[in-house]
């Protein structure tokens, strides 16, 4: 049996036809799963814990925030060096543990020694951070540090008007009944 040319050429097509689709369905399937991990990754819960001041205020808080899109659970949540809580008004940390947090929501809670209080108990330490998001735990190192704090200063132009007045002395009752 001897083929002739025009058979050749169609069993070539064949084959090609056949390794293109083949190769067209595995670039498919590896887009589709790098799409799904990229979606997955964007949307996870991001929970971050920094320092936090209020325009007139001295009393040093901490903030907790989730920047993410979705909710985030916290499973634990500890300082290193270990905060030393027999002088602290409220252990933040310890409130924060098991609290799920929705995309965008934050809690601000005071940070300061009972002794005096617009003094932190560490002034710089690692938050260790660890909570579940998208059936995924994530654990996180966050460093804070209050010297910075210290060192910032806010300004704010002079009222021109009125109304601009008025403006600010609302922003400063809002900052306050932070507190």
């Amino acid at each position: 049996m001897q083929l002739s040319v025009s058979d050749i050429i169609q069993t070539a097509g064949i084959v090609v036809a056949l390794l293109t689709g083949i190769i067209s369905t595995i670039l498919s399937v590896t887009t589709l799963k790098q799409n799904a991990k990229i979606v997955k990754e964007s949307n996870k819960a991001y929970i971050v814990v920094y320092p936090f001041k209020i325009y007139g205020s001295s009393i040093p808080r901490i903030k907790i925030q989730n920047f993410g899109n979705t909710s985030g659970t916290i499973i634990d949540i500890k300082t290193s060096p270990v905060l030393p809580t027999e002088n602290i008004m409220v252990n933040p940390f310890e409130n924060y543990k098991h609290m799920t947090i929705v995309p965008h929501q934050s809690f601000t809670m005071v940070f300061a020694t009972e002794e005096n209080g617009s003094e932190v108990p560490l002034e710089e330490f690692d938050v260790i951070i660890t909570y579940k998001t998208l059936n995924e735990t994530i654990t996180e190192t966050q460093h804070i540090n209050y010297k910075f704090l210290d060192a910032s200063f806010e300004t704010a132009p002079q009222s021109k008007d009125m109304h601009n007045a008025l403006d600010k002395i609302n922003q400063s009752i809002q900052g306050l009944q932070q507190t």
